[in-house]
């Protein structure tokens, strides 16, 4: 094989990750001469996007990275705690979260929201508060997973707190709603989708109706979840 500078290595080994011809990748990066963390992160990235299932491989690829003596990426960092999370690994997950502090990245949003989601995600409703309070900047983001954490550990009412402190800093946006909305009576959903419109401009979406059919049904009304659902799918374009 001729020689190749890095950057035409990294992005031969690029096409062949995107392509998820992960074997030829691989292969690939075991042969080039130089690895930096943008051929790391290349192959980390197109593991954990892949959704093949395998979700081990971006993991043991990021420990290779640091056997490498690679310092990570930020966008190396993210993908990883999105994989975590839906491994559910929270210890690994803290192990990393560490690992970041020590690299002086506690300040980074991008990076910490990272964190949050990861530990929403692992339903870790502690280490999710202790991130929040460490957490130099917050924004819209922070604060919708905070709400989802709170819901999914079945504290409606913080859930609702933190809405009502959000609000006071902070625009919500329609994910912000999708955080708020499960768990709630069909009242409360409707309260609440009247509030999206009449008080922040943002048009439901099917997602947020999907929400109030399943209130309805747990509600034991099958009939109105099903006219919901009937007229929000008329409504979409």
């Amino acid at each position: 094989m001729p020689d190749r500078n890095a950057v035409s290595w990294t992005i031969m080994l690029t096409v062949y990750a995107r392509n998820q011809r992960f074997d030829e990748a691989m292969e690939f990066l075991d042969a080039m001469p130089d690895r930096n963390a943008v051929s790391w992160n290349v192959m980390i990235a197109a593991f954990g996007h892949s959704g093949d299932g395998n979700l081990d491989m971006p993991i043991e690829i990021f420990r290779m990275m640091l056997l490498d003596g690679v310092p990570p990426m930020i966008g190396t960092f993210v993908t990883i705690f999105g994989v975590l999370g839906l491994l559910m690994d929270v210890k690994l997950g803290s192990e990393i979260h560490g690992l970041i502090l020590e690299r002086g990245l506690g300040a980074n949003l991008h990076v910490m929201n990272a964190v949050l989601r990861m530990y929403t995600a692992c339903q870790s409703l502690e280490d999710c508060e202790r991130t929040l309070e460490s957490m130099e900047a917050r924004d819209t983001v922070t604060w919708s997973l905070m709400i989802t954490a709170y819901s999914r550990d079945g504290d409606i009412g913080r859930a609702v707190r933190v809405f009502q402190e959000m609000v006071e800093g902070f625009l919500p946006d329609d994910s912000t709603f999708l955080s708020v909305l499960p768990r709630k009576s069909p009242e409360e959903c409707g309260k609440i989708l009247a509030l999206m419109v009449e008080s922040f401009n943002i048009e439901p979406r099917l997602e947020h109706y999907a929400c109030l059919a399943d209130s309805l049904r747990y509600a034991g009304d099958a009939k109105d979840a099903q006219e919901v659902l009937r007229r929000c799918q008329v409504r979409q374009p």
